[in-house]
């Protein structure tokens, strides 16, 4: 595994740690438009905020198929957008999830990582945060640079049996260093 993949897999490790314990205050998607028409083949960068002050952004790694979490808030695209000309590339931030749910969630109570393995190896391709209501929020990515996330749901490549998918609970990772 290369050095960059390492850092990026060590960092999704620590910010989901940090949200251990914590409630969800806001979930936003940032939804993409490519001349004028909303791009559907992926749902978006997802910005979650939470009770302890930090926000998150969830969002394809630039290896076009692993998980990529950074600390903040979504990047600045406004010179994407003034750059070029008949609006060919614009943002736009959507609720995700309402604040009567959000409330209903209650704090976090255990956090996977979900690591899948195919024929070129292990990647970490989502996470699910599960929540003291017993919902959980899924959060995953496939090939083609695309993410996808959803309240209670489960990604439609976990009926794929070529695929291995395992999900490792946040807290038995602690200290360690991912090898993989």
């Amino acid at each position: 595994m290369n050095e960059r993949r390492k850092k990026t897999y060590q960092d999704n490790i620590e910010f989901l740690k940090s949200m251990i314990g914590c409630s969800l205050n806001s979930a936003i998607q940032e939804k993409y438009y490519f001349k004028g028409e909303l791009y559907t083949e992926s749902m978006g960068t997802l910005k979650l905020n939470f009770s302890n002050g930090q926000a998150f952004t969830f969002d394809c790694d630039g290896d076009a198929e692993s998980l990529n979490i950074q600390k903040g808030g979504f990047s600045d695209k406004g010179t994407l957008e003034t750059d070029f000309e008949n609006n060919r590339y614009k943002w736009e931030e959507k609720e995700f999830l309402n604040s009567e749910i959000l409330r209903n969630l209650g704090q976090t109570t255990i956090i996977f990582l979900e690591l899948l393995t195919n024929d070129f190896g292990t990647i970490h391709s989502g996470c699910k945060i599960k929540f003291k209501s017993g919902d959980h929020l899924h959060i995953w990515t496939v090939s083609s640079d695309n993410i996808f996330y959803g309240l209670n749901e489960t990604p439609p490549y976990h009926d794929n049996e070529k695929l291995r998918i395992e999900l490792k609970e946040i807290k038995t990772l602690y200290n360690k260093t991912y090898e993989q």
